[in-house]
């Protein structure tokens, strides 16, 4: 990918900071706008975690409510979404296969329905590649609801299939040259953060417990970027949504060897 530049209030820088120069020229204001953020910037993707750039709207006194709020909203189904998917684990755990489907198909049901917000803050901001980054998971997240609901994951439609697995080398190519040159640790963190987002979410979607691992590493190198970036509650915040991932492999390799 909840997940590149940060929302800030009523300020946003419109690409990455290796793009700076191709910024100054689309808008005469984005130079002052990275100015003011400097270094300090969040990666706006959200990316599946339990809201990546939730804290962009409460960084700076005056920011709009409305992003506020669906910054909230998205950042809380996202969250979910990982709670959803540990207690499914559980539930398989102790042979409640009923139990387990109703879960799972509720975590997908919250990460789509925190997928419009982010896209719509993006959009609202102009951000056209975090948006397209971001809804570049739909597919995935509509893949693994429709598995879940079928209840097996064998013989998926095959065309939304492909086209979910033809959106993670798209993303991730978007990404790259979106980046430009990679010289900077927060960019190859951002870069490993859309990966994660976009394999993870494909694997999980087809059930396969390594997507868990994929995760890992998103939010693993988003909590590292708020950690370097002088947001150690917003680390935190990652952690949490770390623990139920986590969690939730911990339990299919238990699964596995019982």
């Amino acid at each position: 990918m909840q997940e590149l530049a940060a929302i800030v209030g009523e300020e946003l820088p419109l690409l990455h900071q290796s793009r700076s120069k191709r910024c100054f020229k689309r808008d005469p204001s984005c130079s002052t706008q990275l100015h003011r953020t400097g270094p300090t910037r969040a990666p706006a993707f959200a990316g599946g975690g339990s809201g990546g750039s939730i804290w962009c709207g409460f960084q700076r006194k005056g920011g709009n409510p409305v992003f506020q709020v669906l910054q909230w909203l998205g950042g809380g189904f996202y969250l979910l979404n990982k709670i959803f998917l540990s207690w499914s684990e559980h539930a398989k755990l102790r042979s409640d296969a009923r139990r387990a489907r109703q879960w799972r198909i509720l975590s997908w049901i919250v990460y789509l329905a925190g997928l419009p917000p982010w896209v719509i803050i993006f959009v609202r901001k102009h951000n056209w590649i975090a948006a397209a980054l971001e809804a570049g998971g739909a597919p995935a997240m509509t893949l693994g609801l429709v598995t879940a609901i079928r209840g097996t994951a064998k013989n998926p439609p095959r065309w939304l299939d492909r086209f979910a697995l033809l959106c993670i080398p798209v993303g991730f190519a978007y990404s790259l040259y979106d980046f430009g040159e990679l010289t900077a640790v927060s960019q190859w963190l951002e870069i490993a953060l859309v990966l994660g987002f976009l394999v993870g979410t494909y694997l999980l979607a087809r059930e396969r417990a390594s997507g868990y691992l994929w995760y890992v590493l998103m939010h693993v190198s988003c909590g590292w970027l708020m950690y370097r970036q002088g947001f150690p509650w917003l680390a935190a915040q990652q952690a949490a949504s770390l623990i139920f991932i986590v969690d939730a492999y911990a339990v299919t390799r238990r699964k596995g060897e019982s």
